[in-house]
């Protein structure tokens, strides 16, 4: 039998990481599977004020071998963003239209020894995702790289989650936050600016044909880090990108990225 292209979820856990990023946890409402891989998105399905059903997309950022037909969303409230005003006034118990898995940013076989995670905001949202696949590729040799640039420290999403990768494994799981505005009142000794500060390390510690990289987040960073790395021997084959975009003004059409508006 054909597996059903819709269904609904049911939320069953909230959390707020910062004054506009929420975790959200749901599972399929019918309690069926819903076998993913790490990086994959969900479509959520919801009518707009005139009543036709529209679409957006999420990286999910729970690990695939949470519960079974389990997942969760990241999700940033943009003023505007039907999909993610919805999601932030979704309480437990409540359900919505979903769909997938769908996308293919996902680790590949065989990676080399190097893998680089870029990510701006909530674009960290499938890297967390893959922190059990992550953790056995550190095993079997790898070594991994998150960049991560935010605007203000409150945005460094799942912060201690990475903090305690990198600390369980110092050589394997190296872990550089960036923050590009930070606030007076907030307590940051890091490193101010953008993911591209850390180019300079990446040149004299990685070699560029034995390595891979994969950039989530805003368009701008990803076109400016692809550029860059393209520059400096890696190619269009091992540079992964997934862009996250954000919705037009009401009322002004503009062409988004498939399943990518917010």
């Amino acid at each position: 039998m054909a597996r059903e292209r819709y269904f609904q979820s049911q939320v069953v856990e909230v959390r707020e990481l910062s004054e506009l990023v929420r975790h959200v946890v749901l599972e399929r409402e019918d309690g069926a599977a819903l076998p993913y891989t790490a990086g994959q998105f969900i479509m959520i399905h919801f009518p707009d004020e005139h009543g036709v059903e529209i679409n957006r997309s999420y990286s999910m950022s729970e690990p695939p071998e949470a519960l079974p037909g389990r997942f969760g969303l990241c999700v940033k409230r943009v003023d505007g963003g039907r999909g993610s005003e919805l999601i932030h006034s979704l309480g437990e118990g409540d359900t919505i239209k979903t769909s997938g898995p769908y996308g293919r940013f996902v680790l590949k076989n065989a990676p080399p020894r190097d893998i680089v995670l870029v990510a701006t905001g909530t674009g960290v949202a499938p890297y967390r995702a893959m922190i059990p696949e992550l953790r056995a590729r550190i095993e079997a040799g790898h070594r991994i790289w998150l960049l991560f640039g935010v605007r203000t420290v409150d945005e460094l999403l799942y912060h201690d989650e990475w903090r305690d990768l990198a600390t369980q494994h110092p050589d394997g799981f190296l872990y550089r936050p960036v923050v590009s505005r930070p606030r007076p009142e907030a307590s940051w000794s890091g490193p101010v600016g953008y993911v591209s500060a850390f180019l300079d390390e990446l040149d004299a510690a990685i070699a560029p044909d034995d390595a891979i990289a994969y950039l989530c987040g805003v368009p701008a960073m990803i076109d400016d880090m692809r550029a860059a790395l393209l520059e400096r021997g890696f190619t269009r084959r091992t540079v992964k990108t997934e862009k996250y975009a954000s919705p037009p003004p009401p009322g002004k059409k503009v062409a988004l990225p498939p399943g990518k508006a917010r």
